[in-house]
């Protein structure tokens, strides 16, 4: 586990929990875990998720999902500057979803930076990896499609399109609930 900074604690005793990891990554999911369980220790009273990140790794940023959306307090997300990839499904874990004015959102098919030559070389390894692959990415696009209503289809070429979504646009399409 990791230790808590001053003002992750002075934000925790407000209960406001902050994901502001360029990339998420697992010690941004033990940040969470430690700040989750102390929260817990309070009682789990409501809370506010402050959201700025360009996403990451998918097994940690759906850990951090799982634990958000099982945080028995009502949870309220707000994007400040950008909440990109696996953080707009982060946000998702939310009861209420506040993006910024300015702050945008961006959804997108999952990457992988951690394949070596030995798989692209073994069509068996790399058949694996792309089953792999698709597995996490239905995970995304249902997680998406409970949360925007949208079907799995409008959610799939939303995801193709890899465009970066302003509040607005944001809202529009159900990754949010309000603009501050």
């Amino acid at each position: 586990m990791i230790q808590l900074t001053e003002l992750q604690k002075g934000l925790l005793e407000k209960n406001i929990l902050e994901i502001t990891d360029e990339k998420i990554n697992a010690e941004t999911f033990y940040h969470v875990c430690e700040s989750v369980f102390a929260l817990i220790a309070k009682g789990s009273p409501d809370i506010e998720i402050i959201i700025t990140s360009g996403g990451g790794s998918v097994e940690p940023g759906l850990a951090i999902y799982d634990l958000l959306r099982l945080y028995k307090g009502k949870k309220t997300g707000i994007v400040v500057g950008y909440a990109h990839s696996m953080a707009a499904i982060i946000l998702q874990a939310c009861e209420v979803r506040k993006a910024c004015k300015h702050a945008e959102l961006l959804i997108h098919n999952i990457r992988r930076n951690d394949v070596s030559l030995d798989v692209l070389r073994d069509s068996e390894k790399l058949s694996k990896l792309r089953e792999e692959m698709e597995k996490d990415q239905k995970k995304h696009y249902e997680i998406l499609s409970e949360r925007t209503g949208r079907s799995i289809e409008e959610i799939c070429r939303k995801c193709e399109e890899e465009i970066k979504l302003d509040a607005n646009e944001a809202k529009e399409f159900g990754l949010i609930d309000e603009i501050i």
